[in-house]
């Protein structure tokens, strides 16, 4: 996986605005589907792992999502007002040598560094951008 910083052009980029609730998601996943017609398992998870833990973390008022689909490439902008957090800092969960010991929770970000091709993230205008491209 290659980490590296994006020239966001929103200009020419799909885009939703939602609200920060886990009801939104439904909406989330329905507008990739109709806009770009992808019902790609790795996207759907994707785009659930980061929404959820938007929701759930960065107390953010807003959340924007803009979308991309060039040359088999897929690029997705989360966009958000809440806490300042860049998930590509955070570690990678250790595994338990028995699934007894696992914790619930925890791996999401790991999933989606796994899934993803490419990743960046960056501060901007007291907005969090994490950018994601994955083949399609």
């Amino acid at each position: 996986m290659k980490f590296s910083r994006f020239a966001i052009n929103f200009d020419t980029m799909k885009y939703i605005n939602l609200e920060p609730k886990i009801e939104e998601l439904n909406r989330l996943n329905n507008f990739v589907e109709e806009e770009f017609s992808l019902n790609q398992h790795d996207i759907k998870l994707i785009v659930e792992e980061i929404f959820v833990n938007i929701v759930n973390y960065s107390k953010c008022s807003y959340i924007k999502v803009f979308f991309e689909l060039n040359d088999n490439q897929f690029k997705i902008i989360f966009s958000d007002n809440g806490i300042k957090f860049n998930p590509l800092l955070k570690d990678d969960p250790e595994f338990p040598d028995r699934i007894e010991d696992a914790k619930i929770g925890g791996l999401g970000i790991h999933l989606v560094k796994t899934l993803a091709d490419e990743i960046s993230y960056e501060y901007i205008n007291d907005e969090n951008h994490l950018t994601v491209i994955k083949s399609v």
